[in-house]
């Protein structure tokens, strides 16, 4: 009994099974839009159990979102509200099998040409309910996204001392990002610093790997110095926005991207209690913001969200 389990190929295993649940459902809507609830849920669920009026600052990408407050009443809570109720309700129609908008008018437009045709008794197909194992989703993306997080946090920081050709004898074992001033912790609770750590994970990929783009997009259209930001475009479940579409040979997408990671490294020094402004931090986004844009182009936004969260859960736990 123990050679024929030895024997039978990974594919037929429980967890063989998992995991080809887990690749099929990359190809659903579904998928993007459940880890970006979760993300969204747990982050507003803790900043309201550990807010505190004299809390001001946390760290360099939390100055963000305290400068939205200044401008935006409740800082993020209408957008994660907005979300969570956009993705649970294209969930909930995908989980019982209802269809949505887009596809009741597509339906309408092949049941109009059907009649044309002759063929009056055409009828649309059912839709049929979409229920993947939640716990597999979660339990295979959350291994995939602290792999790839453990790996930026334990190798970047000799990539970057590699760069900027730092003797050996030089470099400080410890240092993970800020080499004179550490803001972890800064007048903030641990619970608040998890919160945190998935606001960034979401909030800061959807802004300058989504809305940063799309600036760059909408700039193509109103200047010819910007003609080569002019790429296309795809949706992207887990935000409710079009992303562009990457493409090896094309230098116009690698083009955006360098702007957009240098805009990023740049941004965290714009405001109070941000980064320390030298060559090691600012190369140390660069390199962070260009292992983001591999991830999400090559493992999906669902692992993207959830590698930056667990990055800045080891950052926490660590530094």
């Amino acid at each position: 009994m123990v050679f024929k389990r030895l024997n039978t190929p990974f594919v037929e295993t429980p967890l063989g099974k998992a995991k080809a649940d887990y690749d099929k459902a990359k190809g659903f809507r579904f998928f993007n839009q459940f880890h970006s609830v979760v993300i969204l849920l747990v982050y507003e669920i803790l900043i309201a159990i550990s807010w505190d009026p004299d809390v001001m600052n946390y760290n360099a990408v939390d100055v963000w979102f305290i400068f939205a407050n200044s401008f935006i009443m409740y800082g993020t809570l209408p957008f994660s509200l907005y979300f969570i109720f956009r993705f649970g309700r294209s969930m909930y129609q995908d989980w019982f099998g209802i269809k949505n908008k887009q596809e009741r008018k597509k339906d309408k437009e092949t049941k109009a040409k059907k009649e044309k045709e002759g063929k009056k008794d055409w009828k649309p197909e059912a839709k049929k309910p979409y229920r993947p194992n939640t716990w597999y989703l979660l339990a295979f993306t959350l291994g995939e996204a602290l792999f790839w997080a453990f790996a930026i946090f334990a190798l970047l920081k000799w990539v970057v001392f590699g760069l900027l050709l730092v003797p050996f004898e030089e470099i400080h074992v410890g240092v993970a990002l800020d080499t004179v001033r550490s803001l972890k912790h800064f007048s903030s609770s641990p619970v608040q610093d998890l919160a945190l750590a998935f606001g960034a994970g979401y909030y800061e990929e959807f802004v300058f790997r989504g809305l940063l783009f799309m600036f760059l997009v909408w700039l193509s259209g109103k200047n010819k110095r910007f003609a080569n930001f002019k790429i296309s475009l795809k949706a992207v479940d887990g935000v409710p926005l079009k992303y562009p579409e990457f493409k090896r040979k094309e230098s116009n997408f690698v083009t955006a991207m360098i702007f957009a990671i240098l805009i990023y490294a740049l941004s965290h020094y714009l405001l109070p209690f941000a980064d320390e402004a030298n060559a090691y931090t600012f190369l140390y986004r660069c390199c962070f913001g260009f292992a983001m844009y591999l991830i999400f182009v090559y493992r999906g936004w669902a692992v993207l969200i959830w590698a930056h969260t667990l990055y800045d859960l080891l950052y926490f736990l660590f530094v």
